[in-house]
């Protein structure tokens, strides 16, 4: 999650409903046994796209008024149903997140991460 976080911080993790949750939000994610601290992008319903270095939601540029290091690479755009979300990782280019996984259900949301 550089430039906005260092390996070794101390997240705090709140359960939160889903609903509850916006962009931008940082979230920790659970998949199989490996956990990883992530934006979210993408809300349910939301169709998401990514082209010269930004974001778009439903064609829209997603404000992002914390640090990133842009993404290289296009995504087509997407269309959530209505349990999934899209995470991105503050290092775009070199994240393991929604653009390699595809989107992630409500379920593998543990919860609102904030720093301690």
């Amino acid at each position: 999650m550089r430039p906005n976080f260092d390996d070794g911080q101390i997240f705090l993790i709140e359960k939160v409903a889903l609903d509850k949750l916006q962009h931008g939000d940082l979230v920790l994610v659970g998949i199989g046994e490996k956990q990883w601290i992530k934006r979210l992008v993408g809300l349910p319903n939301e169709t998401i796209s990514i082209h010269d270095g930004s974001v778009f939601i439903d064609g829209v540029l997603l404000d992002e008024p914390y640090e990133v290091i842009p993404p290289t690479y296009t995504m087509q755009e997407i269309k959530l149903d209505n349990n999934s979300y899209f995470v991105l990782g503050d290092n775009r280019p070199n994240s393991a997140d929604s653009h390699v996984w595809g989107a992630i259900s409500g379920d593998s949301i543990i919860g609102k991460a904030t720093l301690s």
